[in-house]
C-alpha cells in the first residue's frame, strides 16, 4: 500500500512545469511497466488522457485493503473531488528483485514492490 500512496501523492502535488511528481511515481514503475509505456515523455502524456488525468486533480483518495496472490498484489483507488467520484483504478504490483530495479542493496534476497500497471476503470 506504500508504494501506491507515495504515488498518489507524488500525482496530486506534480509540478505541472517539470513533471516531477509523475516522474517521481514512475520511479515505482516496474520494469516491464516502464518498457511497456515507454519514455518518461510517454508516461506524462498518459496524464493527458481523462481517464487518467483525475490522477492529478484529487482531493481525497480511498484504498481498498491489498489483495495478494503470491508476488503479486492489486489494490482499488477511488479518487474525489469535493465529495464527487472523479476516477477508480486497479493498481497492480509485483515483487521484483533488487539487481532488476537497480537498488542498490547488500542483501541478494531482496525484492522491492513496484507498480506492474494501472488501469482505470469506468465511473
Amino acid at each position: 500500500i506504500h508504494v501506491v500512496q507515495l504515488q498518489m501523492n507524488a500525482f496530486r502535488y506534480n509540478n505541472n512545469t517539470t513533471n516531477t511528481g509523475i516522474l517521481t511515481a514512475r520511479q515505482f514503475a516496474s520494469p516491464s511497466n516502464r518498457a511497456a509505456v515507454g519514455s518518461a515523455d510517454q508516461f506524462i502524456s498518459l496524464f493527458d488522457m481523462p481517464q487518467y488525468a483525475p490522477l492529478l486533480t484529487y482531493d481525497s483518495v480511498q484504498y481498498s485493503v491489498p489483495s495478494a496472490d503470491g508476488d503479486i498484489t492489486t489494490i482499488d483507488v477511488v479518487t474525489r473531488e469535493n465529495g464527487t467520484v472523479t476516477g477508480r483504478y486497479d493498481f497492480r504490483l509485483k515483487k521484483v528483485p533488487s539487481e532488476e530495479t537497480g537498488v542498490n542493496t547488500t542483501r541478494a534476497d531482496t525484492a522491492c514492490w513496484m507498480t506492474s500497471g494501472v488501469r482505470a476503470s469506468p465511473l
